[in-house]
């Protein structure tokens, strides 16, 4: 499923992305891919494509970075973006969970923009995240399925 907060975050209806794209359509492609070139020298194998969001979640459970996710208006808006692999019973991977939160506005209110202070605000946003209410939905794999979005106060 794509909620309602993430039609209204990214201005694309569930129709024009449910079955239909991957996270890539979200995310700017410089950032796709010096990340793929960064985990393909520290695996030493390509990780190309949707395997950037994947690769680490797959080996590690979960990975959460922060992302610059691009509009259907071409707007840019600042995002944590926690990935999660889901597994059946027997250890195959099923799908993703993604959950997506928009942290542009405390990127904006914060003084730095060293890379620790960033960290502290990752760290700030997903402790926050704990006491709200968070909508999430599967990633099919290879394909988005579903995203839910929920700006934080």
């Amino acid at each position: 499923m794509f909620n309602r907060g993430a039609e209204l975050l990214l201005g694309y209806s569930a129709d024009e992305v449910v079955g239909k794209q991957t996270p890539a359509l979200f995310h700017l492609d410089s950032e796709t891919i010096a990340r793929g070139l960064k985990l393909s020298q520290e695996y030493g194998v390509p990780v190309e494509g949707f395997r950037v969001f994947v690769h680490n979640p797959e080996l590690h459970g979960r990975e959460q970075l922060q992302w610059t996710y691009v509009c259907k208006d071409g707007r840019h808006v600042q995002v944590s973006l926690i990935i999660t692999v889901i597994r059946s019973a027997e250890g195959n991977i099923t799908g993703y969970l993604g959950i997506a939160h928009d942290i542009s506005k405390e990127i904006k209110s914060h003084p730095s923009t060293h890379p620790s202070t960033q960290s502290v605000l990752l760290c700030r946003v997903k402790l926050a995240s704990v006491s709200n209410r968070i909508f999430t939905s599967p990633f099919e794999k290879g394909g988005l399925r579903g995203i839910y979005l929920k700006n934080l106060p």
